[in-house]
């Protein structure tokens, strides 16, 4: 994380119950897929995160972002 915040665990705690609530809400929302799997790879959690982003490429094949992300 590019240091800021002063609790780096924290955000990204928060930004994963976001995520995780946006996917929950609309399970065909590619973008909340997409950034669900961004966090998880900053979690380090390389599975999940390949789960998520191929997801969001899968909903919206033209998403520019998850198709980044899924290399």
């Amino acid at each position: 994380m590019a240091k800021w915040t002063r609790d780096s665990g924290a955000s990204l705690q928060r930004a994963f119950d976001y995520a995780q609530r946006a996917v929950l809400l609309d399970e065909t929302d590619s973008f909340a897929h997409t950034l669900l799997g961004i966090v998880h790879l900053f979690r380090r959690e390389f599975d999940q995160a390949h789960t998520e982003i191929l997801a969001g490429v899968a909903l919206n094949p033209n998403d520019f972002l998850a198709r980044r992300y899924y290399g």
